[in-house]
This record gives structure tokens, sequence and C-alpha cells, in this order.
């Protein structure tokens, strides 16, 4: 990522970023030579990069992405810049996403073992590049062994989770005979919702939090976490500043960014307090602007960003500011943009030159499609596509037995491939690898 100031309140606005919103709108020539790669400072001059292990490469053959195939592409991401991994959840799971976790302590077989994650952090490491799991503690899967041991009457489970004999809402859901449990997206999903009221869920979190650090993560990425306190913000806050205060025991750099999901263009008021508990949050409320901004509408950018730094600094003056334009729960850039090559570089500019940490989203790079024409969030998910025929080795497999659906916006010789954009300059790759330096 280009090296811009960290908290002064219009630096950024300076020479690297009017020249990429020239580069936004075609005004660039070759973006082939590159310096490098080097050890980044700290966090605010870092690019991340989240991957669906399962749709991003398969290193065996049997269609799955998997941990030894993230390892095979570390000098891949590497060459693109990238100076940290954001796994989407790795643990064992009912669904193919991983968001309702069964084991928490373990990794899903699909993708591989223990000990293939350790040699994926290893490798990452030396090559400079940090590793973040998804940390999802918000609610657990229905399989896993404490709703089990719950429903099987085990006393030293007995309020792991929120549960009581009424629905108080169209939230519980009933789990047997007059017994009702919390699910904050609703019973159909599946997903119970931890009780952070009873001190042997906090102290099993904590563990799994040492359990991760001590096989080698660089930090964590919070799920959903301003649902921890059930809609008090203040709970879930003072939870997450014993997390963090306990993680940074453990390892004093970790870096810990949380989804707190607030939206509105007020949203960061919302957000900031977190930041006593995190070293970072996303900024969805900016996420919004940015794609508003590269769509053409005329946006003040500086009046939304400034006041938020200034907000942020005043809780936490180490924050790292998590810029997005996409994730695994969002339309794609390229689809939310129409795919027009212009607004959708405009967009990749704007994200790359604001200070703090970008986040990219796999496939990003090459201009992926997903999520237009109200397609649901499986084709957000799709295997990353490295070669131009949408087929070779290490692609994985999207299937309706395990995905829900089968690809959609995989298509051969589209022009949207990493064979068909690597060193080809002007593409969007050479772009995005021009723009992480």
């Amino acid at each position: 990522m280009l090296n811009l100031d960290h908290h002064g309140s219009m630096g950024w606005l300076s020479g690297p970023l009017l020249a990429s919103l020239l580069l936004a709108t075609g005004c660039n020539n070759d973006t082939t030579s590159t310096p490098a790669p080097v050890a980044k400072a700290d966090w605010h001059q870092s690019v991340a990069y989240e991957i669906f292990v399962r749709s991003f490469y398969d290193s065996d053959g049997d269609g799955t992405g998997d941990l030894a195939g993230v390892t095979a592409k570390l000098d891949y991401l590497g060459g693109l810049g990238v100076d940290a991994l954001w796994l989407m959840p790795i643990q064992p799971s009912p669904t193919y996403h991983g968001y309702a976790v069964s084991d928490y302590t373990s990794i899903n077989p699909d993708y591989g073992t223990l000990e293939d994650f350790k040699t994926l952090i290893a490798e990452a490491h030396k090559r400079h590049i940090k590793v973040i799991p998804d940390l999802v503690v918000n609610h657990t899967s229905e399989q896993h062994p404490w709703f089990q041991g719950m429903l099987a009457g085990d006393a030293a489970y007995q309020n792991f989770y929120r549960c009581g004999d009424t629905a108080i809402d169209g939230n519980w859901g009933e789990v047997a005979p007059g017994k009702y449990c919390y699910y904050s997206f609703g019973p159909q999903s599946g997903l119970p919702d931890l009780n952070y009221q009873e001190p042997a869920v906090r102290n099993e979190v904590l563990k799994i939090a040492d359990f991760w650090l001590a096989a080698g993560v660089d930090g964590f990425r919070l799920d959903v976490a301003q649902d921890i306190g059930d809609g008090d913000d203040a709970y879930s806050v003072a939870w997450w500043q014993e997390f963090d205060t306990h993680v940074k025991l453990m390892k004093a750099d970790a870096f810990v960014v949380g989804e707190v999901n607030y939206d509105s263009l007020d949203g960061n008021t919302k957000i900031a307090p977190f930041l006593a508990g995190m070293t970072s949050a996303f900024n969805f409320p900016l996420y919004n602007e940015l794609v508003t901004a590269a769509a053409g509408l005329p946006k003040d950018l500086l009046a939304l960003v400034n006041p938020t730094r200034e907000r942020y600094a005043a809780v936490n003056p180490d924050y790292v500011d998590a810029t997005v334009i996409g994730n695994h729960d969002r339309n794609r850039i390229a689809s939310e943009l129409n795919f027009i090559d212009s607004k959708i570089r405009r967009a990749v500019m704007l994200q790359m030159t604001l200070p703090g940490t970008p986040f990219i989203y796999y496939g990003d790079e090459i201009g992926m499609r997903g999520g237009h024409d109200l397609q649901a969030d499986p084709h957000k998910r799709e295997p990353f596509d490295w070669y131009a025929p949408g087929d070779g080795t290490g692609m994985t497999q999207m299937t309706k037995a395990v995905y829900g659906a089968e690809a959609k916006n995989l298509l051969p010789n589209d022009g949207i491939s990493l064979e068909e954009q690597q060193g080809q300059p002007g593409s969007l790759y050479e772009l995005y690898k021009q723009l992480d330096r």
C-alpha cells in the first residue's frame, strides 16, 4: 500500500491520492514494474487479504480449497503485496461457509489438519505475512458439544446459552419441550447465542484464544462483535476490552479487528467505543460512501474521514482503520458498480490510498463478480479464477451439494482470471499490485 500519514487530518489528500484518482479514470500506463517485497513496519502501512479457504486453491485435487492450497499460493500473495491474511472460519462446521462452529480447537477436515495450519503460519511468517483467523464466538452451531450437553441436561452447560421457558420474540426457538433459546439470526439459522453473563463461557473463549495464539496466529477477526451484549453495546465493549487485555498478555502485538455492524453515515459514533478493546474495526460507513463516490455521485469524503479519525483516535490513539470495498457478505465491488471498469478502478484507488489497512476480498484483484441480479450469498464466495478457461490445476469446485448453489460467474475467457491479467499492463490485477507496494 502507498505509505501515507497515520493520523494527520488532511495529509493523505496529496499527490499519491490525486494520482490514484487519475489512474481510476484510465490515465495510467504500464503498471508491471514493482519493487521487491519488504516487511512492513506496522499495521498502518499493511495490506490484508480475506480468503475463503474452500474457494481459494485446491492442493490435492478433491475440488475443495484447503490450507495447503493457501500455503502453495503464498508467493502469489506476497507478490501482490499482501502483508496479512484473514482466513474465514477454518474450524469444523455443518455449514459450507463455516460461521457455525462445532469445535473451536480443531481444523475443518475439508481444509486439512492442525499441522497443515501450523505449516501455513510458518511459511507465511517466512514471507513477512501475518495470519489472522476468524473468531466466531457470538454463537455456536447446534452441533457444538456445549449445546448438545445443555440439551442432555449436563449441569456444566446449563447457562452457556440464553435460554428460558418462554419465547420472548421471534428470535427464540424451542429446542426441547418447554425450553427456548435465543438465536440472534433467528431459530432457522441453527446458531444459538452464547450467554456472556456466564463466567464459564467467558473463560472458555479466552482459552480458545490461547489455543490459537499458541499455534502461532497473529491476531483475530471478531465476527459480529456488537452482538455479544445482545443490544447492550456497553456490555459488548467491556467484554472485548477483557478479551483484548488477555490476548495482549499472550501476544503484545496481536492485531484484533472487529466486525462491528453499523453502516449508517453516523455509524462510526457507535463503532468508536469498540476500539477500546480492539486494534481496529471495519469502517462500514466509509464503505458505503466509497462505493457511492466510485459510482460517480458527488461525495465529500473528507467530511466523513477526518471527524471519524479524530473520534477513533480519542478512544484508541493507536487504532488502525480497516477499509473495505467488499467482503463475503456484500456484493463484490465489480457487481456493485455494474461491471464498469473506470468505476471499479476508482473504488480501488480510494480504498488503497486512504490511511489504514485495506482489506482486499479474494478475487477482487481480478474483478471477480458476485451478488448482482439478486444472487444469493454463495455467489459472492465463488472459486478464485486462476485460469482463462475457468478450469485447471488447483481450481476449486462449487457444487450445489456443498454450497447450495452452482457457480454463475465463473465463465471461460471472459478476462476475469489471473492468467488473463497477470503481467498485462493496465489490467486490474497489475493496478492492485502497483498500489499494494
